[in-house]
């Protein structure tokens, strides 16, 4: 499915950079909803008509440029040196109170537009990045929520958050004693078997981890996909965006 996008900015500064982020946007695959080409033919009291506006009015046109970013995927900012002009403000503020995402190759200078602003290396990683929020699988943990709330009552687990807190720990313990056997880092003495059961001393890690997500009325699923955005948002920026095939280390995927 090809992504829709729309690109703001201050369409009369480094022109080219301009034209090269709409073309690279389009040879993504993308729909680009506005402007509809970067053709300038005209340009009164600072404001730059494209090819096909010469008779528009300027604020029926960026009425038409904020309904735009209403359907778009994302936001892209054409933002020289940090550089945001007041419509762009505007249409950063639109995209944001509609929760669009909004990409920009550099860091915008007004300090308040910056958390609103998500700094990658280029349109492509917008595109990535995009996708990457948006194909991040939910963990089927509701239904077995639902099941062990029941549980918890039936078997008269109702602890208090902060016991539920020390069970899981001595269960992290003994799931760490039974890494620790299986790996063959604990010394035998005599010839005493030595069992291990990994996968047991997971799922009790899970369930307790289950039972406090209740215990706080907190969906586990969506908290994940939550930790996953931030975690991506962390890891594309402008210093260690990826350039070429993602490959991630376990230290670099968590935050």
């Amino acid at each position: 499915m090809s992504l829709s996008v729309v690109i703001s900015g201050s369409y009369k500064r480094d022109f080219p950079r301009l034209r090269s982020s709409y073309k690279e946007l389009v040879e993504l695959g993308c729909q680009v909803l506005s402007p509809a080409n970067i053709n300038p033919v005209a340009e009164s009291d600072g404001f730059v008509y494209m090819e096909g506006q010469e008779q528009g009015d300027p604020a029926e046109i960026e009425q038409n440029h904020l309904a735009s970013i209403s359907k778009a995927n994302f936001l892209w900012v054409h933002d020289p040196e940090g550089y945001v002009g007041t419509s762009a403000t505007l249409e950063i503020g639109h995209a944001a109170s509609l929760g669009i995402p909004v990409y920009a190759a550099e860091e915008p200078k007004e300090l308040v537009l910056r958390p609103f602003v998500r700094v990658v290396q280029s349109p492509k990683h917008a595109v990535d990045l995009y996708n990457l929020f948006n194909n991040i699988p939910i963990p089927a943990l509701g239904a077995f929520q639902a099941y062990y709330k029941q549980v918890a009552v039936t078997r008269g687990y109702e602890t208090s958050p902060a016991t539920a807190m020390l069970l899981l720990v001595e269960e992290i313990g003994e799931l760490a004693k039974a890494m620790r056997k299986a790996d063959g880092t604990i010394p035998r003495y005599g010839n005493r078997p030595i069992t291990s059961n990994v996968p047991e001393e997971m799922a009790d890690c899970q369930i307790y981890l289950t039972h406090i997500a209740n215990l706080y009325g907190v969906d586990l699923g969506q908290a994940v996909i939550e930790k996953e955005k931030t975690n991506w948002n962390r890891f594309f920026t402008t210093k260690n965006a990826p350039v070429g095939p993602v490959s991630l280390t376990p230290g670099e995927i968590h935050g």
